[in-house]
């Protein structure tokens, strides 16, 4: 239920259950075939869905509370399968809107609760924001402007909290905003957030 799916070009990518974890399976958009899936990444339960890059790699935060199982991955779209590039040890989230940025870098959530910009070849960590502050919720939201400037909602109830920062993760700016769970910040045309 708080899974969705991803487009780039004629394809549609879903994750979706498979014996022993999850698959990311891609769809033909004209057609709804399946076409094929990636490789079984291990674990239980999933609440991310998947995103895409401006190159096609398709990104996916497999998480479920667990270290042994909870890691970010980036899959090639060779045309015909779906090739793991690499995975790396994911913080724990759920209902999670994460970002690529203009220059291709990825940001995503990294174990301590970690805001963290990964290098889109290897997935090593190029910046970090440090630990985000949690009440308890595992929610974190990205919407990324034009001058690739981050602004990034950490998804918690009494101390939820909006932040900005440039693309190398230094803070700009941040708010309060109560109960900022249910939503994330959003961008529009002009870049009115």
């Amino acid at each position: 239920s708080s899974c969705g799916a991803a487009r780039h070009g004629q394809a549609i990518y879903v994750a979706d259950a498979a014996p022993g974890g999850h698959v990311i399976k891609r769809y033909d958009l004209d057609s709804g075939d399946m076409m094929y899936q990636s490789p079984v990444m291990p674990g239980f339960t999933l609440q991310n869905t998947p995103m895409v890059g401006p190159d096609g790699t398709v990104y996916l935060s497999r998480t479920q509370n667990n270290p042994n199982t909870d890691f970010f991955y980036a899959f090639e779209d060779t045309g015909s399968a779906l090739v793991e590039k690499w995975h790396v040890p994911a913080g724990w989230t759920t209902t999670s809107e994460l970002a690529v940025g203009p220059d291709g870098s990825v940001y995503a959530m990294a174990p301590g609760n970690q805001l963290v910009r990964l290098n889109p070849a290897d997935g090593d960590i190029q910046d970090s924001a440090g630990a985000i502050s949690n009440d308890g919720s595992p929610t974190a939201r990205i919407a990324i402007d034009d001058l690739g400037r981050l602004f990034f909602s950490n998804g918690e109830f009494s101390l939820g909290r909006v932040f900005s920062f440039d693309a190398n993760l230094t803070a700009r700016w941040n708010v309060p905003v109560t109960n900022i769970n249910i939503g994330g910040p959003a961008l529009g045309s002009c870049g009115t957030l």
